[in-house]
């Protein structure tokens, strides 16, 4: 699926060594019957199957876009999210 060029929503959802319940997260805003949504996947540093999960939503929906955030801790991987959105006032989770 994909979305429009301007979605209304962008999500950010960081995450970190999350492989038990990541794909679970994702596919709740996967399932939303409202679609003109961005959800920016930030992995920050995981060592589990987490980043493969993201990077299997984000080859298949162009509505999930992983990032990479290399310094540890979820502000850093909030506000890289944030910077990458494309909404003015993205929501975090």
């Amino acid at each position: 699926m994909s979305f429009k060029a301007n979605p209304s929503v962008s999500v950010i959802l960081p995450f970190y060594n999350a492989e038990g319940t990541l794909n679970r997260s994702i596919e709740s805003f996967y399932k939303q019957s409202y679609t003109n949504f961005e959800c920016i996947l930030i992995d920050n540093n995981s060592t589990d199957g987490g980043a493969v999960i993201a990077k299997y939503w984000s080859e298949n929906d162009s509505r999930f876009i992983l990032e990479k955030e290399l310094q540890q801790g979820v502000m850093f991987a909030s506000n890289k999210g944030a910077k990458q959105g494309k909404v003015h006032c993205p929501y975090g989770c």
